[in-house]
């Protein structure tokens, strides 16, 4: 998140930017809503309002702010520079307070950085920094990363995915359709190295993926919206996938690989 608006007041852009880091790590890699423990504790999965700021914490020791300049980048040419989270140096790291309804401007009681307690305790060797977190999140004892994950790439393949509600796996989430299937791929998942391009080939070489998607009287009273998966999938394409169908049905498909840039 950027702002360049004038007036913006730096330090609370930042606390905006990294709540949202907060919520959308949760969400992306857990299926967690941690946004809504902000302001008060979850009302209805086991993340308090505490823990919020405790996983807040990670993310609050960066260098980076709410400046013109967009301090600190990495330049990558001479074309182009990336942002970057910078760690702060151990002498000038932040302390992090929990904010009372989520309001930056009224800080309570100091927090240490942390995982929610209804989750496995971070790995005994791993830092308690952002590299921490990262190895936290794909430790073969975090059960919500890899499903989460698998459940992601079927619903590319089946237009919707084991798990329906993809970035919601807490209790007001939909219970997967197959919660037996799901654990087994995302056990094999783990145990082949988080291996994408393997998993997409065990998906697609299934014989839920290969069979029919033709609808009978029969199937369509037996499982109506398909979610039991008693035919091949139906849904929409995206655009590129029907400007390579296009391309294809015409001849002009170019299989070559690695071209030029398309920004030089």
């Amino acid at each position: 998140m950027t702002n360049t608006e004038g007036g913006t007041d730096d330090e609370e852009f930042r606390d905006t930017a990294i709540s949202d880091r907060v919520a959308v790590t949760g969400q992306v890699w857990m299926g967690l809503s941690l946004g809504c423990a902000q302001c008060h504790t979850h009302k209805y999965d086991p993340v308090t309002h505490k823990e919020f700021y405790q996983f807040y914490a990670f993310f609050n020791q960066t260098a980076d702010n709410d400046l013109p300049s967009d301090v600190p980048v990495l330049t990558l040419t001479p074309t182009t520079s990336t942002l970057v989270l910078r760690e702060l140096p151990p002498d000038k790291r932040r302390k992090t307070r929990i904010y009372e309804h989520g309001n930056y401007l009224t800080p309570g009681a100091e927090v240490e950085a942390a995982t929610p307690e209804a989750f496995p305790a971070m790995p005994a060797a791993a830092p308690t920094n952002r590299l921490g977190l990262a190895e936290w999140l794909v430790s073969k004892e975090n059960p919500l990363t890899a499903r989460v994950t698998v459940n992601r790439f079927w619903a590319r393949m089946f237009g919707k995915g084991l798990v329906e509600s993809e970035e919601d796996f807490g209790t007001q989430g939909t219970m997967p359709s197959y919660a037996e299937l799901l654990d087994w791929l995302a056990a094999d998942f783990v145990a082949n190295k988080w291996d994408v391009k393997r998993l997409l080939k065990t998906i697609a070489m299934s014989a839920t993926y290969r069979q029919s998607s033709g609808l009978t009287p029969s199937l369509q009273q037996r499982d109506p919206a398909n979610r039991l998966l008693a035919r091949g999938p139906r849904f929409r394409l995206e655009a590129e996938a029907v400007r390579d169908q296009m391309l294809a049905a015409s001849g002009l498909l170019s299989a070559k690989m690695y071209g030029p840039p398309a920004m030089l």
